[in-house]
């Protein structure tokens, strides 16, 4: 969450459109008192910015080794002979330009909302929880508190940056634990 809120408090433009959705939901009475996980899967840019975040700064940071098995394999067109560990990072996958466009470094939340089928390849390449047999297995209750209580914050409070010029700061252990991200909030008025 930390991730999400520096980057789109930290434009303007983006924060902007994100209130924008979020209040304009909440006044045609689309958003209960209490956020439901339907009714945030129906906010789209809200959505696309929590991919974006979760993109660029994936919660693990170390990688799960796994060995090559007996006879070798072959990755990308390397030969690695057997015992050899390897593994796949999220951070580097998340960053890939070929998938993720020329862009990849970027914080770009509309490149999830511009072509469907694209989003749907970029989507087969998040890693933000692991993959396969080892999806993280807290994945859907880290979602659902996301998906509930980022929105509400935005629809309830106004928040700003204290030093919009620091960027944040990540520590990587097998978690990257995040910190640096200072804000001013203040309870909106409807």
């Amino acid at each position: 969450m930390q991730s999400f809120f520096w980057h789109v408090l930290h434009d303007q433009h983006i924060w902007s459109t994100l209130v924008f959705e979020i209040l304009s939901a909440a006044q045609a009475g689309e958003l209960s008192e209490q956020i439901q996980w339907g009714e945030a899967q129906h906010l789209r840019y809200f959505q696309a910015c929590l991919k974006e975040a979760m993109r660029i700064r994936p919660a693990v940071g170390l990688n799960i080794t796994r060995l090559i098995p007996k006879g070798g394999a072959e990755i990308d067109g390397l030969q690695l002979p057997e015992g050899t560990s390897v593994a796949v990072n999220g951070w580097v996958l998340h960053l890939d330009r070929g998938v993720f466009g020329d862009d990849a470094h970027l914080f770009r939340p509309e490149r999830w909302l511009e072509d469907e089928e694209r989003a749907k390849r970029m989507e087969r390449y998040m890693f933000q929880f692991g993959g396969g047999a080892h999806l993280c297995i807290g994945r859907n209750m880290a979602l659902l508190e996301i998906n509930k209580v980022i929105p509400r914050l935005i629809r309830d409070y106004d928040l700003k940056l204290v030093h919009p010029d620091r960027p944040i700061q990540a520590n990587a252990t097998f978690f990257v634990v995040q910190s640096g991200l200072e804000v001013y909030i203040s309870k909106r008025k409807f």
